[in-house]
């Protein structure tokens, strides 16, 4: 019997080990659980969904930054210049604006990692400007066309849009040709209803001394 109530006893002190070691556990769990979500709450919500604009300036950005650096090392002054342009206004970076914050935000960048190779502030922002520009598509700005707006209001629209840019100094390529506004019918000028005359009368009224393509 005495052997028994031993047994009894060691298995009663066991399980409150037990039952300590539970609530011990469970303390430090809640802790690292707190830690955690502290740890969590400090960082930026993952963006699963962005505005295909917001995307595409990030990408350009970084990706025009790199190609025209790439191409300073190589060429220097003797580099390639390149061009963004506008596509069909149901897409992204189709817009003046858009193109002009993304060719501006490139264009500083640029400036500042030519800086940093000891390139003079002045002269690499020289460099930049020469070297990095938009390409202005009027037969794609034209697609505007789609969302129902009469010949009139596509037209006041286009020129403004050419306006935004010309003004800027950021158009280094035109590219000029005729539709309806449709689809890419790349008809000769005249033949459709593109103002192509009142477009190119804004661009010479700007410091445009690119190519007409």
């Amino acid at each position: 019997l005495k052997q028994k109530e031993r047994t009894q006893t060691l298995n009663d002190q066991e399980k409150q080990r037990l039952r300590e070691i539970e609530r011990i556990t469970q303390q430090l769990v809640q802790q690292d659980r707190n830690v955690t979500l502290s740890a969590l709450a400090q960082l930026e919500t993952p963006k699963m969904i962005v505005p295909i604009n917001d995307f595409a300036k990030e990408k350009v950005v970084e990706t025009v930054t790199n190609s025209v650096l790439h191409a300073y090392d190589k060429f220097k002054d003797k580099a390639p210049m390149l061009v963004v342009e506008n596509f069909w206004t149901d897409t992204a970076l189709s817009r003046a604006d858009d193109l002009k914050d993304t060719i501006e935000t490139a264009r500083k960048q640029v400036v500042k990692k030519l800086v940093a190779k000891g390139v003079n502030e002045k002269e690499a922002k020289k460099w930049a400007d020469q070297h990095l520009g938009v390409t202005w598509d009027i037969g794609h700005i034209s697609s505007l066309r789609n969302a129902g707006l009469s010949d009139e209001e596509l037209k006041k629209i286009t020129i403004k849009e050419t306006q935004k840019l010309g003004q800027a100094g950021l158009i280094r390529h035109a590219h000029v040709w005729d539709n309806f506004g449709f689809h890419s019918a790349h008809l000769p000028l005249g033949t459709a209803n593109i103002p192509a005359e009142e477009i190119l009368e804004e661009l010479a009224k700007t410091d445009f001394r690119g190519r007409i393509i």
